[in-house]
């Protein structure tokens, strides 16, 4: 019974090792010692194409605020049943304006 309650325990850890997810969080409205947590949130959309997502992450951006800029990513790693999730926190939405270039456009991320 022992050897059961160990492995069960190891294949539990060893699982959420496996599928752990991060949160990254965006706000426009810097407060410095940025770290991507909620409390201290990236100021920079730039800081999106350096991250190395990974399938289960999920990206917030702060409701109410606008970003300018574009948002390139070339370091993803979703599938198909975990996927990357681009969304916005607090009430209301945000605005990823790319401005009047060609291939631009605005997001709308709804909470």
């Amino acid at each position: 019974m022992k050897k059961f309650i160990v492995l069960f325990f190891l294949s539990v850890l060893f699982s959420h090792s496996v599928y752990a997810q991060h949160k990254y969080y965006f706000s426009s409205k810097g407060q410095g010692k940025e770290n991507g947590t909620e409390a201290h949130p990236y100021t920079s959309l730039q800081k999106l194409s350096q991250l190395k997502l990974q399938a289960g992450d999920t990206v917030f951006f702060k409701a109410g605020d606008k970003f300018v800029g574009n948002i390139s990513l070339s370091n993803i790693n979703g599938a198909k049943d975990r996927l990357i999730i681009f969304t916005s926190y607090g009430k209301g939405n945000c605005i990823i304006d790319a401005g009047k270039k060609l291939m631009s456009f605005i997001f709308l991320l709804l909470a």
